[in-house]
């Protein structure tokens, strides 16, 4: 796990001095994750919203880490892309939440898709 957390924050350091017009603020909203996740030919964009959602899943990991009171347990075989695809679709389907906080939004669509057993 030490070694995706490595790959992670390599990734998220690449994304900092490589895109440095985007917006870096705890205050990304779903609409603009989703945004970022599906625009067509735009590497930057879509490395940005990789990188959103490896961080908001390490962070999350293995059902120690938590964010707007979601807990997820990611196995161990789930990959990026996965996640990903969880993501975007979670925010395809819940328009309705989508101009909140991104963090807490991919927070609960992987507590759904990977939750912790008692």
């Amino acid at each position: 796990m030490a070694n995706h957390k490595f790959k992670t924050l390599t990734l998220g350091l690449w994304l900092y001095l490589l895109l440095p017009q985007i917006a870096w603020s705890d205050f990304q909203t779903g609409n603009q994750l989703l945004k970022n996740c599906t625009t067509k030919n735009d590497i930057q964009a879509n490395a940005y919203c990789v990188g959103y959602v490896a961080a908001i899943a390490d962070i999350l990991g293995t059902g120690d880490g938590e964010i707007g009171g979601w807990r997820a347990c990611l196995p161990s075989h789930a990959t990026q892309g996965e996640i990903v695809e969880i993501a975007i679709n979670w925010l395809k389907k819940h328009p309705s939440v989508r101009s909140e906080g991104a963090s807490d939004i991919i927070a609960h669509a992987l507590a759904k898709a990977f939750p912790c057993t008692p």
